[in-house]
């Protein structure tokens, strides 16, 4: 087949050359984890050692020399682009596409001509398309607008040239994440996702990215997105297309959502069209709304609830509040409130007292930490509120801590701030502020590292009224490296904002070795059961793509330490996170490990990764994904996958615990 590409001629023909002498023994770059010198590079990686990693770049194995390159895309860093050009011409395919990968995960503007001269224009038996796939992906995460619209006019791609179009669709997706459209891509993507002979790989990355681009305008596809989503018998994609529609707000686009808001099956879609319905007029919207805070699906009922908090309106705050029942799960009960605390009028001082006096007896007869942070999460919608933070707040559990840190931080963005307290604004200000460096004082990382949150965002409107950085200085001496790195540096930047610093966060040191050991005595696909309060979990580990996260995962499980952690974070149709030592999700143990991040997507439900705050932080919280979520894709370490059990990720919500997990050798 002959591949034409319509972009710059920068793009040469197929490279060809013989292979040097020594490499003729070698017929791959199979790489095997139980070998020495395999085990050796990723303690290279693992250490950062660029020089060493330089060195094998060069190597008469090939599969030495993609390890390097799989190397360089985990690391990141800018310097390795010297020497894995080469590798964009290495006789191995393998090497060739990792090398690609590499480019793009480490996202330098300077490289995309580079790139394109490796792109290989002809190809009569198409074994250059995985390369040509991944160098179409990497220009998308480093490219400028002039590439993306050479990128989506190609139409020389039939619907069967499966690899390079999902190059195509890839690149455009990622130029998105980056802010980065043109009205060619999305015209290319609605052709994508309307076409059913296309790929569906390809047609769901553009449902994502009609999703999750920010700037650009479905107003002349509407009724064929619309239509596509009705017709669609894919779950993954048609859930994305319902989130696509909020970007409109005709009437028979709102029927058609409302219409598969009744009769699908799949929760997770009716999820994310109670999301796009903010979108519509409140008055179309709101009856239907209501109905599902009533719904037995938990995850519904509180994205109804979400729906009151960031659409209601202060007409109907007390029918909202009407649909509170004594039997209501705390969760929707606590959302349903916000939404009354929030749309009260300011005038009506006493209904919002009375209100607040409700939510803080729901507080205090609560049975557990999430419960309580739910309900002081709901105080926090009213600014009168803010001394609360830190009376029912400051003294109880870590929990309850982070989350009273946190509603002093939504106190002082809340928008009618200024009109609830008139001139004494800024004297309330200086208040909360004294609040805040009492919970610093506290010496609770989680506190430490919000009050930095809050100190250097600009919405919080603090920086005039504060002259000193000691009491920041002071909460840094208290961190320990490398168990506080998030906090250590939500700190530094705060003080860097406030002394109009530039700030550079402090890089996670190599502090945590991976197990060989350990790792051999398990198969190449880990087993694993993981019993929950909600039932069972049964999941399979990659081993092989991320061999020190598996390790030390099973450190961690057999040790007992996941034994009673909760399910601290659940986002609905995203993800349930655990293995937070202190339950709000900024515990950690006294060292991180390195982010393990090779080409693999997190294009299926079910996917497991490792929570992070930056590359190389990770440490013992992981996630579980409830549906595609590909902008996770090359920033969060993906170690394993469901393989039993979704149900039960599907019923798991926040305060649910895992009571034991189980590594079958």
């Amino acid at each position: 087949m002959f591949i034409k590409f319509s972009i710059p001629v920068l793009l040469v023909l197929l490279i060809s050359g013989c292979v040097p002498p020594e490499e003729e023994k070698y017929t791959s770059a199979r790489v095997d984890l139980r070998l020495p010198e395999f085990q050796n590079v990723y303690d290279i990686v693992d250490k950062q050692d660029l020089d060493s990693l330089r060195v094998l770049s060069t190597h008469p194995n090939p599969a030495l020399r993609y390890m390097s390159a799989l190397g360089a895309a985990s690391i990141k860093d800018p310097s390795t682009l010297t020497w894995l050009t080469p590798l964009l011409t290495d006789p191995f395919e393998e090497v060739r596409y990792m090398a690609a990968y590499a480019f793009g995960q480490i996202g330098n503007p300077a490289s995309v001509n580079t790139l394109l001269q490796a792109f290989n224009q002809r190809d009569s038996i198409s074994v250059n398309n995985l390369v040509n796939r991944h160098i179409l992906e990497a220009v998308g995460k480093t490219g400028e607008e002039n590439m993306l619209q050479f990128m989506s006019t190609v139409q020389s791609y039939l619907p069967t040239d499966t690899t390079l179009l999902l190059g195509q669709s890839m690149g455009i997706y990622r130029y998105a994440l980056r802010g980065k459209t043109v009205n060619e891509g999305t015209e290319k993507m609605v052709e994508f996702i309307t076409d059913t002979r296309y790929p569906d790989q390809v047609r769901l990355m553009a449902a994502h990215y009609l999703q999750r681009a920010s700037n650009i305008s479905i107003e002349n596809y509407k009724s064929r997105i619309a239509n596509t989503m009705v017709s669609e018998s894919n779950p993954h994609i048609k859930m994305a297309l319902a989130s696509s529609l909020r970007r409109v707000s005709d009437r028979g686009s709102l029927d058609l959502l409302l219409e598969e808001l009744k009769s699908s099956p799949d929760y997770r879609i009716k999820v994310n069209i109670l999301r796009s319905l903010g979108n519509y007029p409140y008055i179309l919207a709101i009856e239907p709304v209501l109905e599902y805070l009533s719904n037995e699906n938990l995850h519904l009922a509180a994205t109804a609830g979400e729906y009151l908090i960031n659409h209601g309106n202060s007409i109907d705050v007390f029918i909202y509040r009407e649909f509170i029942r004594p039997e209501m799960h705390w969760l929707v009960k606590s959302k349903i409130y916000s939404s009354v605390l929030k749309h009260t009028p300011v005038g009506y001082a006493r209904a919002k007292s009375t209100i607040s006096n409700e939510i803080a007896g729901l507080l205090r007869n609560a049975t557990n930490d999430y419960e309580k942070a739910a309900f002081l999460t709901a105080l926090s919608n009213d600014p009168s509120n803010y001394k609360m933070m830190k009376d029912l707040g400051f003294e109880g559990s870590q929990v309850l801590k982070s989350t009273a840190m946190r509603g002093l931080s939504h106190i002082l963005k809340n928008p009618q701030f200024n009109q609830v307290f008139g001139g004494r604004a800024n004297n309330v200000r200086n208040e909360i502020i004294s609040i805040i460096k009492e919970g610093i004082l506290l010496g609770d990382i989680g506190m430490i590292a919000i009050a930095g949150e809050i100190i250097k965002d600009p919405e919080t409107n603090l920086k005039p009224l504060i002259n000193d950085t000691g009491f920041l200085q002071s909460a840094l001496q208290t961190l320990s490296l490398p168990a506080n790195i998030e906090t250590y540096n939500e700190v530094k930047a705060a003080i860097a904002f406030l002394e109009d610093k530039t700030f550079t966060p402090e890089k996670a040191l190599y502090t945590h070795p991976i197990n060989w050991e350990k790792l051999h005595l398990y198969p190449d696909t880990v087993q694993v059961s993981i019993r929950t309060s909600k039932g069972l979990i049964k999941l399979d580990l990659y081993k092989n793509k991320a061999p020190g996260t598996v390790a030390n995962f099973i450190e961690l499980t057999e040790s007992g330490f996941y034994k009673g952690k909760y399910f601290h974070r659940v986002v609905p149709n995203f993800v349930i996170q655990t293995g937070c030592p202190r339950g709000d999700g900024y515990g950690s143990l006294d060292y991180t490990i390195r982010s393990e991040l090779p080409p693999v997507y997190y294009h299926k439900e079910g996917y497991v990764g490792m929570a992070s705050s930056g590359n190389h932080t990770e440490g013992t919280q992981w996630f579980i994904t409830h549906s595609p979520t590909p902008h996770l894709d090359g920033n969060y370490t993906l170690f394993g996958m469901v393989t039993d059990g979704m149900e039960v990720v599907h019923n798991i919500q926040v305060g649910d615990q895992i009571n034991e997990i189980i590594v079958v050798k």
